[in-house]
Formats: structure tokens, C-alpha cells, sequence
């Protein structure tokens, strides 16, 4: 349980078949959770997605404020391009202003769960300022990442 000065917060992966199961509540918040990525999705890659999350190549992250979703996420375990098991964050998207201090302390959460899963790293892209910031008060660096359509 993560404190914040007024309310408890709490980090929790969502259960892949239930997010499944739920799809036609969440597809919203997953597509949006994505827009850093991609501004638009066809059905085929909504169901492509819907298929990661089923076959639980994405995790799906709930922060929770007492029992309201204050922030979704999604993370991936990752080999593929640096040869060691990391944690890929994917997204993070807040629908209610949460303090800095809660950010970190969620990070922190998703370290715990990273190394319990034997990852070396946790790593993400973004531009977001507040991301940078916390990510820095706990240690981390920053690389931009840019993309080039063809």
C-alpha cells in the first residue's frame, strides 16, 4: 500500500483473463493509455493487442485510490534486443493528478516486481517531464527515443 498525505494508493496487476474478460470496459483506457505511441488503431491491432494481453506478453497495471482507478499501466518482460531480462513499461496514463511522490513510490513497486521476475532493468521511453523527474529521484537516466515513419 503506497501512503499519500490524504489517501491510500495501491499498485496492482490486474489478472490478464479478467482484463480480457473486460475488454469492452477497458479497450478505451488501453488504446488511450497507448497514445504516446499511437494516435490511431485499426480493429486488427486491437485485437492484436487484446491477444498480448491474453497470452500475458503485456501486463496491465491498476492504481487504485481507496477502489477507484486512478492510473492504468502496461509493462512487458523483455529479452529480445539487450540480451537480459528487463522490464519494459509501455504506459502509464492517469486519469486524476497524482503527486510525485506517489509516481516514485509506484516505481519503486514496479522495481520490486521487475527483479522478482529476475529483469536487471527497468526501461521505458518518454518525454513526459514529471516521468523524467521522478525517474531521476530514484536513480535512473534519460535517452530520448524518436521515430521516423517509412
Amino acid at each position: 500500500m503506497i501512503k499519500d498525505t490524504k489517501d491510500q494508493y495501491q499498485l496492482i496487476r490486474l489478472d490478464n483473463v479478467k482484463v480480457v474478460e473486460q475488454w469492452n470496459d477497458l479497450e478505451q483506457i488501453l488504446v488511450e493509455s497507448f497514445a504516446h505511441i499511437k494516435s490511431e488503431w485499426n480493429e486488427d491491432e486491437k485485437t492484436r493487442l487484446l491477444k498480448h494481453i491474453a497470452d500475458e506478453r503485456i501486463q496491465c497495471w491498476g492504481i487504485f485510490k481507496g477502489k477507484e482507478l486512478t492510473a492504468f499501466g502496461t509493462t512487458a518482460l523483455s529479452t529480445e534486443f539487450w540480451g537480459e531480462r528487463r522490464l519494459l513499461i509501455f504506459s502509464l496514463y492517469g486519469f486524476n493528478k497524482i503527486t510525485l511522490e506517489v509516481w516514485r513510490t509506484l516505481f519503486l513497486s514496479l522495481a520490486k516486481y521487475a527483479r522478482s521476475e529476475r529483469c536487471t532493468k527497468i526501461v521505458a521511453y518518454t518525454t513526459n517531464k514529471r516521468i523524467i523527474q521522478i525517474v531521476k529521484s530514484i536513480g535512473g537516466t534519460f535517452s530520448a527515443f524518436i521515430e521516423l515513419e517509412i
